[in-house]
């Protein structure tokens, strides 16, 4: 090989004398047999390379391609940097590629190239939602198949919610319609809490679902609590019922403390969500209105559940006004709540380092230099 390319050389410097001198115009010399011979061999070997492969040159090349990608970026030592050139990667990709990078990637178990996949995915969800659809379908069952559609209807539904919600019902009855109703859902619930609950209500009945239908109301009950009630009061399960009643007092406590504890009282009144609730209300109410928990907590019959409450809004109304909260403790009358409140009380100004022990018998404050005093 050598030799051919030195014969090549002294033709090139033959041809250049040769139109120095006006000879440009003579016939140009057919090639050499020993040049035709090597390069003929070459070509054959070439095709023999390609013939002993089972991928296409194109399919080799994306394999290096996404190889060097990944090792150069888990050699980034920090991982904001990591995640930035994975950003940067799946950009610089061509919306051609990205099918071909994805069937390298899907049985990748490395968390980079899990990470990658879910980027590219994403992307080509953002170009072509169907196209990446319909090949998250043909994937074979499995983990990976469940991941893939479960990602391609939360990316679907950030920019077009109802076209991802048409394709979802468009898919034959069964497991991945669930996967994707059930996903989709998950998503709808933040913005159309309606739509969310049509979805997930045609799902087979299991704990799971009735998880997510109790995530959905809850979300509407932010929005539009009594219409949320009055839907609740319509599930035929008593204990999938009771449930939704709790959530959708929970959700409306950041808005309507009075509201939810009434929702509380009326529609759980005897029932095992009752105890759980009256908590969650407590501690979302006592953030907006502490000394109208307060009174709603005074109203309570002698309980458990009362004292749970009574130190839930403690812990949360010493740290925010330690004055109003040992006033209101100080005027409890004398009994059980009292000498929980107080216990509480203490407590929580000995956690926030307020100072000494008060006296057994009486509520402390602190004074604005953190010091306690006893209230008068």
């Amino acid at each position: 090989m050598k030799a051919v390319v030195l014969g090549l050389a002294s033709l090139s410097v033959l041809v250049l004398m040769a139109g120095q001198s006006g000879l440009l115009h003579q016939p140009v010399l057919p090639q050499s047999e020993p040049l035709a011979t090597g390069l003929k061999e070459d070509r054959i070997s070439a095709r023999r390379e390609r013939a002993s492969s089972s991928k296409t040159s194109a399919a080799r090349y994306c394999d290096l391609n996404i190889e060097s990608v990944i090792a150069r970026i888990e050699a980034e030592a920090d991982a904001g940097r990591q995640s930035g050139s994975l950003d940067q990667a799946v950009g610089s990709f061509a919306p051609a590629d990205l099918p071909g990078i994805l069937e390298v990637l899907k049985g990748d178990t490395r968390p980079l190239a899990i990470e990658l996949g879910h980027l590219v995915l994403r992307r080509w969800v953002e170009i072509d939602p169907g196209s990446s659809a319909e090949w998250a379908v043909r994937l074979a069952d499995g983990e990976v198949r469940r991941l893939a559609l479960e990602h391609v209807v939360v990316a679907w539904a950030d920019f077009d919610l109802v076209a991802a919600a048409v394709w979802v019902r468009s898919l034959t009855e069964g497991a991945d319609r669930n996967t994707a109703s059930r996903s989709l859902a998950y998503e709808a619930a933040r913005t159309d809490p309606l739509l969310a609950l049509e979805l997930a209500t045609v799902l087979p009945p299991t704990r799971e679902r009735d998880d997510l239908i109790i995530h959905a109301a809850s979300q509407w009950a932010g929005n539009d609590s009594s219409q949320a009630t009055a839907w609740a009061a319509m599930v035929p399960d008593s204990i999938l019922r009771q449930r939704l009643f709790a959530a959708i007092a929970v959700g409306e406590a950041e808005y309507d403390g009075a509201a939810a504890a009434n929702l509380v009282a009326e529609m759980l009144n005897g029932t095992d969500e009752q105890d759980r609730a009256v908590i969650a209300v407590i501690q979302r109410w006592a953030q907006a209105s502490p000394s109208a928990a307060a009174a709603w907590i005074s109203q309570f019959p002698e309980s458990a559940v009362r004292d749970a409450a009574a130190l839930t809004l403690i812990d949360l109304w010493a740290l925010q006004d330690p004055q109003s909260s040992g006033l209101w403790v100080h005027d409890l009358p004398t009994g059980s709540l009292r000498d929980v409140a107080l216990g509480a009380y203490v407590q929580a100004l000995t956690d926030n380092g307020a100072g000494a022990e008060p006296a057994p018998d009486e509520p402390v404050s602190p004074d604005k230099r953190g010091n306690v005093d006893i209230l008068p």
